[in-house]
């Protein structure tokens, strides 16, 4: 009797569609982060602080241009202040120079606007024609991710400060698009990477999705060595000084990060909690086994991509790609939580489309449970740190959670769907 009810219940879970799962995920950091904070937590309704605003709207931006007009107007380096970007960045931006700042900044939040919403939009392309997923799951999934995330605390802080995260990022997918759909585009799509990584550095991790056939190891190695190679030149672009302040910065920045409850990387983490006991005497340590973690579990989904082979863009390996830059960097704010959306959508939607060639109940409840732990970890990041508990208000382990859930994913045993095999293990092995 025991059995048959827990086998009932068992198969009761095993059917409830994923996208509930996945909507269960957001009603709990809803309920969670908004809801209790907000109205239960007191006799009156809380108002907390969200964005930490600066003085003025696009402080960042104003920061960039003042780069630039160094450079472009003055005539001098354009590393002053505390500019931490390749020097191209300062000429990309130098065209704003000669606008009122008003008007670029409104340009720079509307062009954010657009790419959040697009990038969003095309991952439900991505997948129809990829994964052949289910047009309706596709739809309510992605409209959750989009709906959810225009009103979220991240996005809300890369508009208040001007930033261009999700426009570095965006063009970087692009070219990972074009580099896997549009083959006589190729040196266009290492062209976008490039002024990606020239904007920003850290989406040079996503290198790992240039790849057309993971067995091809001397095409592999040619082209990101060529990548690599030309990204190192660019860095040479203003000149020797210009590179040579760069690197003085970043060493910088390396050795005193700032350090606040908004900086979610593994150092400002640590530093905040370095008070903490069992930490005494072991930051370096930590820090070092953390950073190691981080690696091998990009590693990890790089090896499961190698081992299924997969065409296309591999959704575990871009969403612990896009956690690794967010990660692995001293100083990481919160308004680059903003670039997660389209990669979480993208991988609940390809955990949807291969839920519909699972057959076996256990693969499909570990499906689903992958599925909830990444929505639940993902959607607490849209709150604020004062709506959340001291011991999550920075986001570190709500990252680290939906990493090891990228990772979880690319090892799962899915079926082979559309022709594929979409497991790290080989045949036979459970």
């Amino acid at each position: 009797m025991v059995k048959t009810s827990a086998r009932a219940l068992f198969q009761f879970l095993s059917d409830i569609p994923l996208f509930v799962w996945a909507l269960a995920g957001f009603l709990l950091s809803h309920f969670f982060f908004f809801v209790y904070p907000v109205f239960l937590s007191a006799p009156a309704m809380q108002y907390w602080q969200g964005v930490p605003a600066a003085d003025f709207a696009g402080a960042d931006l104003e920061q960039m241009l003042s780069y630039s007009r160094s450079w472009l107007v003055e005539g001098k380096t354009p590393y002053i202040g505390q500019n931490l970007y390749p020097p191209l960045a300062s000429v990309f931006f130098a065209p704003l120079v000669f606008v009122e700042f008003t008007s670029a900044y409104r340009a720079v939040t509307i062009i954010n606007f657009l790419l959040y919403t697009f990038s969003i939009l095309a991952s439900s392309r991505l997948l129809r024609q990829e994964d052949r997923a289910p047009i309706k799951v596709v739809g309510a999934l992605e409209i959750l991710c989009l709906a959810s995330g225009v009103f979220s605390y991240g996005f809300q802080f890369e508009i208040e400060r001007g930033q261009f995260n999700l426009i570095a990022v965006f063009l970087c997918l692009l070219g990972v698009w074009l580099f896997h759909h549009r083959e006589r585009l190729r040196l266009l799509a290492y062209f976008l990477f490039t002024i990606a990584v020239q904007l920003k550095v850290y989406p040079f991790i996503f290198i790992f999705l240039f790849v057309a056939d993971w067995r091809d190891w001397k095409g592999n190695v040619k082209r990101t060595a060529g990548i690599a190679a030309a990204n190192i030149l660019f860095l040479f672009a203003l000149g020797s000084g210009p590179f040579m302040d760069f690197i003085a910065a970043v060493k910088e920045q390396s050795s005193y990060p700032f350090v606040w409850v908004g900086n979610h990387s593994i150092h400002s983490y640590l530093a905040l909690e370095n008070s903490q006991p069992w930490l005494d005497g072991r930051f370096a340590a930590v820090k070092l086994l953390l950073l190691m973690v981080v690696v091998a579990s990009v590693a990890t989904t790089a090896a499961a991509a190698y081992r299924q082979n997969r065409k296309g863009v591999d959704p575990q390996l871009l969403l612990a790609c896009s956690l690794g830059a967010m990660l692995i960097p001293s100083v990481s704010h919160d308004y680059k939580l903003s670039i997660l959306a389209a990669p979480t959508a993208l991988l609940l939607l390809h955990l949807s489309s291969r839920d519909s060639a699972e057959g076996k109940g256990g693969a499909r409840i570990s499906l689903r449970i992958m599925a909830l732990v990444l929505s639940l970890a993902y959607f607490s990041t849209l709150y604020p740190p004062a709506n959340k508990p001291s011991f999550l208000a920075n986001n570190f382990p709500a990252l680290m959670v939906m990493l090891f859930a990228a990772v979880g994913a690319s090892l799962l045993k899915l079926g082979k769907g559309n022709g594929r095999e979409t497991t790290l293990f080989p045949a036979g092995v459970e």
